[in-house]
């Protein structure tokens, strides 16, 4: 496999285009990315290599924060599957790079958020589109982000509600042994109940059991819960109990939703 290196002085001059990228003046601004989309096209190899070095040099950057958007915009699913047929060995080594990033502890929870659902996602359902199966490891990928306290939410988040939902069934088991509806982190807590309320699509998921086991305890996982994550466990649980008969029984948490919101609404 070919060993890919950063051209310093590349992502010197690319360091130093960024402010232009982010200058409010619009002609500057225009001008900057019309270069920086000549340059990129002449040679995306070294440029995203360079962008690739900056990121991985400070993270925490909007620096960092932009180099990942710009590396986004030209890995479109038409320019992914012209370097997989023609640089393969390039293909590999973008992909490994992002899941680095993306289990990199350095690197703040929005921009590893972006690395999971705007350029990881991508290479995935383009493995679906070409039928090849080409990045099996993605899914146990987010699975093991599951034991990061720093990306847990994160990774728990594109498993619900990116396109890979349709593909979960065998391992949702593994992600239920993760999911934790008394988290104290409460993004988490409400991403644990909602994937429980999925699961409920799952042939071989005992809802009944589920609910039997947590009915005692709905104050304890709502009565603090902050609104924003309180909508979306009942977001969550009104789109799947629409969609099919077989799962009225997530209307059973329905009492304890309104129990939870009558208060608020009269404060």
């Amino acid at each position: 496999m070919t060993n890919y290196q950063f051209n310093m002085n590349l992502s010197q001059a690319i360091l130093e285009s960024l402010q232009e990228l982010t200058n409010p003046d619009n002609e500057i601004r225009s001008q900057a990315e019309e270069n920086f989309n000549n340059l990129i096209l002449e040679n995306p190899i070294d440029v995203i290599n360079s962008l690739f070095e900056i990121i991985d040099n400070d993270p925490s950057t909007n620096e960092a924060y932009l180099c990942a958007i710009l590396i986004r915009n030209y890995l479109n699913k038409k320019n992914l599957v012209d370097i997989s047929v023609n640089s393969p060995d390039f293909f590999q080594h973008l992909k490994n790079n992002i899941l680095k990033f993306a289990s990199d502890s350095r690197f703040p929870q929005n921009l590893n958020m972006f690395l999971i659902s705007e350029l990881l996602i991508t290479f995935y359902s383009l493995s679906e589109i070409q039928g090849s199966n080409s990045f099996p490891e993605f899914i146990p990928f987010l699975i093991s982000l599951l034991e990061s306290d720093d990306y847990k939410s994160n990774s728990l988040e594109a498993i619900l509600y990116t396109d890979i939902s349709d593909n979960l069934e065998t391992y949702y088991p593994q992600i239920i042994e993760k999911c934790d509806v008394f988290n104290q982190d409460f993004e988490y807590r409400a991403r644990s109940f909602c994937f429980y309320i999925n699961s409920i699509t799952y042939e071989s998921f005992d809802f009944q059991n589920f609910f039997q086991s947590i009915s005692q305890h709905l104050p304890q996982i709502f009565d603090d819960m902050p609104d924003k994550q309180l909508n979306e466990c009942i977001t969550m649980s009104f789109k799947i109990y629409t969609q099919s008969e077989k799962y009225k029984l997530i209307s059973l948490f329905f009492p304890a939703f309104l129990f939870v919101i009558l208060p608020r609404l009269s404060d």
